[in-house]
């Protein structure tokens, strides 16, 4: 491509992958975004509207178009195509805001909403009272992040949020550290391994910062935008925030 491709929004945590200086291969194809791998890692060229992760590069829809019919899996792309200046930086990592006194109501908020609407579905059934919980969920599921995967994000959003239950956090942590890359998808690792870090996508942190911190309206705007992130992807996160408020002690 002869014109740079204008970038409007990235996260902060891609700039280190992009001074590797390294060949990036295309990982993966999809309707409306695209993966690319350097070395071991992964960035995501999507559209904003379809949410901001945290190795989200995020540029125009007939941009997102262009490169989708242009690359397949496999090809090379030059990371100097993108043009970074005036472009927005995100920053995914979430910082602890503590137990605030609504967060409680606004969980039975949520509950209630999710428990009368049947077509609220959760990918999986979970335990986490159970020791091993962690390497029985990893990867389990369908797609491109499994649902056992998106609990798990769920969970240590609204864990690291509160700053609550360090002990299970780091259950969690050794078990993606020691099995994520063998037991779930690429993509799915990405998100799972940014999370240990405390590192999440625009919609997650939203959502987890709105219970804690904010009325029951931006509660409620924020879970209904997670709700619609993928099949069941935003619904099985939701329900991690909702057992990690459970599992908080």
């Amino acid at each position: 491509m002869k014109n740079k491709i204008k970038v409007i929004i990235y996260s902060k945590e891609v700039i280190p992958i992009l001074k590797e200086k390294s060949l990036a291969y295309v990982h993966s194809i999809f309707k409306k975004s695209m993966n690319i791998k350097i070395k071991d890692r992964l960035i995501h060229l999507g559209r904003e509207e379809e949410g901001v992760s945290p190795f989200s590069i995020c540029i125009s829809r007939d941009n997102v178009d262009k490169l989708v019919d242009k690359f397949k899996v496999g090809d090379e792309l030059y990371t100097e195509i993108f043009d970074f200046e005036d472009a927005n930086i995100f920053d995914p990592s979430l910082s602890v805001y503590g137990w605030e006194e609504n967060l409680v109501s606004n969980m039975e908020l949520l509950n209630s909403i999710v428990a009368i609407n049947p077509n609220w579905k959760f990918g999986i059934e979970v335990d986490i009272s159970k020791e091993n919980f962690p390497d029985k969920i990893i990867g389990r599921g369908l797609g491109l992040t499994p649902s056992g995967d998106d609990v798990l994000v769920g969970l240590l959003a609204i864990l690291k949020a509160t700053g609550k239950n360090k002990g299970l956090v780091e259950k969690i942590k050794n078990s993606i550290e020691n099995n994520g890359r063998t037991k779930t998808t690429d993509i799915s690792y990405e998100y799972l391994d940014y999370a240990v870090q405390g590192k999440f996508s625009n919609v997650v942190k939203e959502t987890c910062i709105d219970l804690i911190m904010g009325d029951k309206y931006k509660v409620l705007n924020s879970a209904m935008n997670l709700i619609h992130m993928g099949h069941t992807s935003g619904m099985d996160t939701l329900k991690g925030i909702l057992l990690g408020a459970v599992f908080r002690n």
